[in-house]
């Protein structure tokens, strides 16, 4: 029962990602301040700072892949994760764009949390989706 990928409502699946992945940016913005507001009036070292802007990134995926596979209405799973690279991949080009740093590590730590914050955003998206019954 395969569906035909050339159908209208197949079409309509980048709208949800598109909003998806400008909510999770913006979501990520905002605790990223909310995080350097933290440890500027902290006194926390190089290696607190790194494990907070993961977790940003993580908040701010998760809430792409919801918003998405919230949207679309199924296929959370699927959704959630192509939001969340989508977003990642941006996030790549402006961190190599704006510094002199190489990927590392930690940027295979980065794929693996954003893939799996993201996808699970996408299957809670889709389960918070309200399904009424008509009597």
């Amino acid at each position: 029962m395969l569906k035909n990928l050339n159908s209208s409502t197949e079409n309509n699946i980048y709208k949800p990602i598109i909003w998806g992945v400008v909510t999770g940016l913006i979501s990520i913005f905002v605790v990223m301040i909310l995080m350097a507001f933290v440890l500027t009036k902290s006194d926390f070292g190089e290696s607190v700072s790194l494990t907070l802007a993961t977790i940003a990134i993580a908040i701010g995926t998760f809430l792409g892949g919801f918003v998405s596979a919230r949207l679309f209405k199924r296929r959370g799973l699927f959704i959630g994760l192509i939001t969340g690279l989508l977003t990642f991949i941006i996030l790549v080009i402006i961190a190599l764009s704006t510094t002199d740093t190489a990927i590392s590590s930690l940027f295979l730590i980065r794929l693996a949390v954003v893939a799996a914050s993201s996808s699970l955003g996408g299957i809670f998206g889709v389960n918070s989706v309200n399904k009424r019954k008509i009597v």
